[in-house]
């Protein structure tokens, strides 16, 4: 398997208020305030950092994640309003698309962040998303870097 490095275009920065949200989830279901007063910045990918292994169109890969960067963020705002309000850092997952598309395998493969419930909840997200199948039915090794900080709320 030849080993490729590619470039991902960073993320906008996604800003997380508090916001009122109701309704019925894979998650489960209630209603209330979300993020109270936290601002939220999550960077995912980045030049330096994803590393694909295997046939698989990055942008394809860019995007099934980005489809569920809501959820996320939510692994990081669950912790910050947790008494953690200046909890920042990295995680880095690996993970293995197989031939359905499917994450047959995942882990941690380096975290900065110290919180085993963010490191767990990231990998939740990354096994439930229903990837492109890859070229040839082949499987694909990803590692995918997320940066997580909160922001200040001065300034706006």
């Amino acid at each position: 398997m030849e080993k490729t490095e590619v470039s991902c275009k960073d993320l906008e920065d996604l800003q997380l208020r508090g916001r009122v949200g109701t309704g019925l989830g894979a998650a489960g279901s209630g209603s209330g305030i979300i993020g109270g007063q936290a601002r939220v910045e999550i960077r995912s990918g980045g030049p330096e950092e994803t590393v694909i292994m295997g046939v698989i169109d990055r942008d394809a890969i860019e995007a099934a994640i980005l489809a569920h960067r809501d959820e996320f963020v939510l692994c990081y705002v669950n912790e910050i309003n947790a008494e953690n309000p200046n909890l920042k850092g990295q995680v880095v997952p690996t993970f293995v698309i197989g031939s359905t598309g499917r994450v047959t395998k995942a882990g941690i493969s380096t975290s900065t962040i110290k919180n085993a419930n963010v490191d767990r909840c990231v990998l939740q997200v990354i096994k439930r998303i229903q990837f492109p199948i890859p070229i040839g039915a082949g499987v694909v090794q990803v590692t995918y870097p997320f940066k997580y900080r909160p922001v200040s709320n001065t300034g706006g």
